[in-house]
């Protein structure tokens, strides 16, 4: 992905509701917390927001792009007068524990909450990435993990073979049962108690020149599928036409096989309207 900060911020009004809703839950406890952990800081905003909310001893953000991680730090140390005093980690999460570095490593059994916001469905391997946060989490009983997160649009249905290349990948694609499935299997073979598990339709409107820099996040989330670097990379430009089509036509009564290719072409169309389907989990170790 090629999407900068600068750029996320701008248009990140769905994930800001969804960051909001579980920030107003987790303010309602009232808790002093020993140790939070920020999984996916992105631009920094939800995060600064939360630590500035929460009642902490120590607040660690963690994020496997440095740009991110980057920006984040300049933010904290120019715009902020003291500074959040959240620490960030650069850490690849698609590793297993054994690779994870020091830094994270010498959390492990500390964290009394995880929070996670848009992010964790990037992951490939989830019952991998389940058990490096069951890691983290404080192991007296006390430690939770508040995340929201999407359920990717099946493309199944959308592909032609005309594209025979696509066509081929038919059978990598996930329904969004099958996710949940897995989501669900992940947090339980890992030792977490599921509290809330809870799937919403929402609506994400964007103008035309936001879509146009968001399309390449969306393609990137079936790199989670398509886990073949090589293959997956051959395809991208060609996953962009059922990708804009499963999320702005998500009942898929008429596919429209060349979504994107016509949008791209139809300067008229000002905003557009994804229809996602998005996972808030609550667990408990």
């Amino acid at each position: 992905m090629d999407l900068v900060p600068e750029t996320y911020q701008t248009f990140n009004h769905l994930p800001r509701q969804f960051a909001d809703s579980t920030m107003r839950t987790l303010a309602a406890k009232n808790r002093l917390y020993n140790l939070v952990i920020d999984i996916g800081p992105g631009d920094g905003g939800i995060t600064r927001k939360l630590a500035k909310l929460l009642r902490h001893r120590r607040f660690v953000a963690i994020d496997g792009d440095p740009k991110m991680i980057d920006y984040c730090r300049r933010q904290d140390s120019d715009l902020l007068s003291p500074p959040s005093g959240v620490e960030y980690v650069l850490q690849d999460l698609s590793l297993p524990w054994n690779q994870m570095s020091e830094s994270v490593g010498q959390l492990a059994g500390q964290a009394d909450l995880i929070f996670s916001n848009f992010v964790l469905h990037f992951i490939p391997d989830k019952h991998q990435l389940l058990d490096i946060l069951s890691r983290l989490l404080a192991t007296d009983g006390g430690g939770s993990l508040h995340a929201n997160l999407l359920i990717v649009a099946d493309l199944t249905d959308r592909i032609t073979t005309a594209v025979p290349l696509l066509d081929g990948t038919k059978h990598l694609y996930l329904s969004a049962d099958k996710q949940l499935s897995i989501w669900r299997q992940a947090l339980e073979a890992n030792g977490l108690t599921i509290d809330e598990f809870r799937v919403t339709d929402s609506e994400w409107r964007l103008t035309r020149k936001e879509m146009i820099a968001f399309i390449p996040v969306l393609i990137q989330h079936y790199n989670t599928m398509i886990t073949e670097p090589k293959q997956f990379l051959s395809l991208r430009e060609q996953l962009a036409n059922p990708v804009f089509d499963a999320y702005t036509n998500p009942t898929g009564g008429h596919n429209n096989p060349d979504a994107w290719t016509k949008f791209l072409a139809d300067n008229t169309v000002a905003d557009v309207v994804l229809h996602m389907k998005i996972l808030s989990i609550i667990a408990h170790k």
